[in-house]
């Protein structure tokens, strides 16, 4: 091999290795921001979960200093299901009268802020009741007011 042959090879190899080096370490970078990745999303799953934890807390916590309600005189068109004292811990099923969901409110009234949609027929616990609304207790512990006519024994 002549001098310059073997110059321009050495040239070659030199220029792979180089290229062998730059690949191996890109490859690592992407590595190494792919387990960084995973990481950040496993922590913020984490934290979603414990924020979560902290609002159902919160949320059986508010159910516990519910006040219980006044019995209301009932007059005799009134049914048995309408009493309090008879729906105590009664478990309903959400209906929706207009086949979207049922609206879950903060307060009685339909002027309150909707605090959470929930399909048609999913069980809620009654808590108790103010006039045409039921407290009731839905997924874990969240409570809030479903109008009557959304729910069914």
């Amino acid at each position: 091999m002549r001098k310059k042959d073997h110059h321009i090879v050495v040239k070659i190899m030199f220029g792979m290795i180089v290229v062998l080096i730059l690949l191996t370490v890109g490859y690592s970078h992407v590595v190494a921001t792919q387990h960084k990745t995973i990481k950040l999303r496993r922590e913020q799953q984490e934290r979603m979960r414990r924020e979560q934890e902290i609002k159902n807390m919160q949320s059986m916590a508010s159910i516990k200093s519910v006040q219980p309600q006044k019995l209301q005189i009932r007059n005799n068109s009134q049914s048995d299901t309408e009493n309090p004292q008879s729906l105590k811990d009664a478990l309903f099923v959400t209906r929706s009268t207009s086949k979207m969901s049922v609206n879950v409110r903060k307060t009685p009234g339909k002027d309150s802020k909707i605090v959470k949609k929930l399909p048609n027929g999913v069980s809620v616990k009654f808590l108790s009741k103010e006039g045409n609304w039921y407290l009731v207790s839905y997924e874990g512990g969240a409570a809030g007011y479903i109008h009557k006519s959304q729910l069914a024994k």
